[in-house]
């Protein structure tokens, strides 16, 4: 026979359960007690001896027996207290025990609070019965849902049972977690300890819990004594005495005048539409008002926006989508959510199926039917595919177009350009061929129209079937016209009304002018073509290239010089230049002895060629480039802006940005310098306004150089909905003052 002597304790959770001095005998596999004198007092008949959750602690003169998977009572006198009828017995206090037994149907485990003596103090009917801080964490079955509450060791209901789950956090605080997973605190005696629900609850240190409320942090103390108000990112402790706390960051919206309009406590604002805003705090996302009010708010998830009213949001990992005002419109049941148009393409994955569906805007499935794949074509259509097969569904969700095609190309004007059996076809819709399939390339055109092109023939048919045009050569469209080429890749042209314009013998035919004039070339040379027919000049050997044209001139080297012809062919600028680029306002520039200036259509040299380059003239003024630094020259070639900046770069509302050693300054439209390059950046805000940054810091100021908003702010946002601007800066540590008494 063993004898294992030794002090034997429990704790539990603050809990104390008192003990004498006594030694489990083992006998084989059975276990007994002896007392401090090594006197045998329960004989070593039972599979265990203790409690069932560990533990030998004899409690008042009791301690448990195990018979089979039962449990009993025994007094050190050997007395058998209650028979093994109980599943579970663990102390509670030095009177007290949490027992289970099975129900009457043997299906379930149920918990009651008994004496040390054997009597019921609790009924046996609560599926959890656990040890508290001052009382018992008990939980009940209801249709298969628990629901946890807090009772006081005489039963009486300290905390209703409406709760998901209940938690201590310290030796007089529970935490309460509701079946939207908020958290609520309660004290020992079950009376709330904040007036709103919290996210979490975690420690600090040995004395002080931090707890956390919509991203907001604040502190408690372990007897639930508030610290401080959740109105801070973080706390750090330097010492055993002190405590730091960082607070939020404070977004304010300001007016181009610097006027004040609200202040939210974010860590990221952004506009999402008029008088809305998408912010985050922490692990909340928001919609607020621009009063500040929350319209909608979420957990662990990102507010991705869909549309100009709808976003979708994630829970548990599925997607959903609400509304700006925070309505759920579609539950997050959904892997995938994409918007096309007026209807939302939602995406399940069920095992090995995976499949969309479609919905209009409010949810409403429009059909019973589940895609593989679905993408929107244009406005009206989607291509649907289900089972390898493409087809077509409209904006109702009735599919237009049956599901038996290899790929649904394009739409224009009700006409689908499909592909079949590796051919390409023309259907309506309904699905009826217009264009039956075939090899070659499909075009869908305007006015109802689509051509068919190859080399062995080209068609061009109505909506109605009719063939507008044949060729036997390969069409192609060009803006409202048709190139043809044969099979030999001779060129010619045809106008919108299908009349040749060009014969069919010319190796290049190419729009110079959109919908105007066309340039060819033969054997013979270049020419020029109206879109009429009428031609402007033909035959005309001497172009090597031809850049372009604008403003009525044409671009072309000739003999390995630049100048220019009008519409005729004629030269009207002399082929005497290095290089040119096309008119602009009135004037071209123009390369000499590898230096550019400018002349005008009379070929007067207007801006001397003193420059390494000269960009496009706009409202009068040209950005040049002189000795590797970069200025702004008018027409007349006077310098409005001296040669002393690393760039200079034009904004939309036609003003300059001026770049000098990595700094940036501020030209306005009419060449005047408004300021020196001073700033670290500048943004054009494209409404008269310029963000502009110094030293890590950022303000407002207008295009014509003044300051709106001060150079103060550590963040600044534009916000183009509501014309306004973000502003923030980055809060700092700072001393915790804690409240009274603390």
């Amino acid at each position: 026979m063993k004898i294992f002597w030794g002090f034997i304790l429990l704790g539990i959770s603050f809990i104390q359960v008192y003990a004498n001095d006594y030694a489990i005998i083992e006998d084989g596999n059975h276990k007994g007690l002896a007392d401090n004198k090594g006197k045998v007092i329960i004989p070593p008949i039972y599979d265990d001896l203790g409690w069932s959750e560990g533990g030998s602690a004899v409690v008042e003169d009791v301690i448990g027996y195990k018979t089979g998977e039962l449990w009993g009572l025994i007094s050190t006198r050997n007395i058998k207290i209650t028979p093994a009828d109980f599943i579970r017995i663990i102390p509670y206090d030095k009177h007290l025990l949490i027992a289970s037994k099975p129900d009457s149907y043997k299906l379930n485990e149920i918990y009651g609070l008994v004496t040390v003596s054997g009597k019921t103090i609790i009924d046996f009917t609560y599926s959890h019965l656990r040890i508290g801080i001052q009382g018992l964490i008990a939980g009940i079955n209801r249709n298969n849902q628990f629901f946890f509450g807090i009772l006081d060791p005489r039963g009486n209901n300290l905390v209703p049972f409406k709760y998901k789950s209940i938690d201590t956090v310290s030796r007089s605080i529970y935490a309460l977690k509701d079946f939207n997973d908020q958290l609520f605190l309660v004290n020992e005696e079950g009376k709330s300890l904040l007036n709103q629900p919290v996210d979490n609850i975690y420690p600090f240190d040995d004395q002080l819990l931090v707890y956390v409320q919509e991203g907001k942090k604040g502190i408690l103390n372990i007897d639930g004594r508030l610290v401080s108000m959740a109105k801070f990112q973080e706390f750090k402790s330097s010492d055993e005495q002190t405590i730091h706390a960082l607070p939020l960051t404070n977004w304010q919206i300001l007016d181009y005048q610097n006027v004040r309009k609200q202040t939210f406590d974010y860590d990221f604002i952004a506009p999402l539409d008029k008088g809305l805003y998408k912010t985050n705090r922490s692990d909340y996302s928001f919609i607020i008002h621009e009063n500040g009010q929350v319209a909608f708010k979420i957990r662990d998830s990102d507010i991705q926006i869909l549309n100009d009213s709808l976003a979708s949001i994630t829970l548990n990992g599925k997607q959903g989508v609400i509304n700006y005002s925070g309505q759920l419109i579609i539950p997050a049941l959904y892997d995938s959510i994409r918007i096309g148009g007026t209807n939302l393409f939602l995406f399940q994955k069920k095992g090995p199926i995976k499949s969309w569906k479609i919905t209009d805007l409010s949810g409403t499935p429009l059909s019973d039917e589940n895609y593989d794949k679905i993408h929107k074509i244009d406005d009206a259509f989607h291509a649907v595919m289900k089972n390898g097969f493409w087809g077509v569904v409209d904006l109702e969700g009735r599919e237009v177009i049956p599901l038996i095609f290899d790929t649904i190309y394009d739409v224009s004007n009700q006409l689908f350009l499909v592909g079949f059996h590796g051919e390409k076809g023309v259907v309506d819709i309904g699905g009826n061929w217009k264009s039956l399939p075939r090899k070659g390339d499909l075009f869908l055109l305007e006015d109802n129209k689509y051509l068919i092109s190859s080399f062995y023939g080209s068609s061009v048919i109505s909506l109605d079937g009719k063939v507008c045009h044949n060729s036997g050569n390969y069409l192609r469209p060009v803006f409202n016209s048709y190139v043809e080429e044969d099979y030999r890749h001779h060129m010619g042209l045809l106008n919108e009304k299908f009349l040749q314009i060009l014969p069919v013998a010319c190796d290049t035919v190419m729009a110079l002018i959109e919908d105007s004039v066309f340039l060819f070339r033969n054997g013979n040379g270049w020419g020029a073509v109206d879109a009429y027919g009428n031609i402007l000049f033909k035959d005309d050997p001497r172009f090597q290239d031809i850049l372009g044209c604008n403003e009525e001139y044409i671009g072309v080297k000739i003999d390995g010089e630049y100048g220019f012809v009008d519409l005729f062919g004629r030269l009207r600028i002399a082929n005497r230049y290095m290089g040119i680029s096309l008119y602009n306002e009135g004037l071209a520039n123009i390369k000499i002895l590898g230096k550019w200036g400018c002349i005008d259509k009379k070929e007067t040299i207007v801006v001397q060629p003193y420059y390494e380059e000269i960009l496009p003239f706009m409202n009068g003024l040209a950005i040049a480039r002189k000795d590797g630094k970069y200025g702004i020259i008018d027409k007349k070639g006077d310098v409005r802006i001296p040669f002393e900046y690393d760039q200079i770069n034009r904004i939309s509302n036609g003003s300059y940005i001026s770049i000098l050693d990595n700094k940036s300054g501020l030209i306005d439209k009419h060449g005047i310098l408004a300021f020196h390059p001073k700033f670290d950046h500048l943004e054009d805000l494209q409404n008269s306004y310029v963000l502009v940054q110094r030293k890590e810091k950022f303000g407002l100021m207008s295009s014509d150089g003044i300051i709106r908003i001060p150079i103060i702010y550590d963040n600044m946002l534009y916000d183009p909905i509501n014309k306004v601007m973000l502003v923030a800066d980055n809060p700092h540590w700072e001393k915790l003052n804690l409240m009274p008494g603390q």
